[in-house]
């Protein structure tokens, strides 16, 4: 959590992703649990809105009952799954692997 709802909420807003949609360069990818207790899930749908009125790519996926800690082994293979889905779409398929090993 950065700031404080009540103090800072000016600064907030201003720096808000949602609201910084258009600046994005790169494809998103969001994946949130509708029974997360530590970041509203709410706040994806709201990034995923502006993320589609901003004409940027993206992929959201919605886990349901799913918490913040993917607790769930359903919902852990889901997000990897997906992670690996995504980098091997915009980073090409190998090169997560070949660049690890490299280093």
């Amino acid at each position: 959590m950065m700031g404080n709802y009540w103090y800072d909420r000016q600064q907030l807003k201003a720096t808000s992703p949602a609201k910084r949609a258009a600046e994005i360069k790169i494809p998103v990818l969001l994946v949130h649990g509708t029974a997360d207790a530590s970041v509203p899930y709410e706040q994806s749908e709201l990034m995923a809105k502006a993320l589609k009125s901003a004409s940027k790519q993206f992929e959201f996926i919605t886990q349901e009952a799913g918490d913040h800690q993917l607790s769930l082994q359903e919902h852990r293979q889901e997000f990897f799954a997906a992670l690996v889905r995504f980098l091997d779409t915009h980073l090409g398929a190998g090169k997560l692997v070949t660049n690890a090993v490299a280093n």
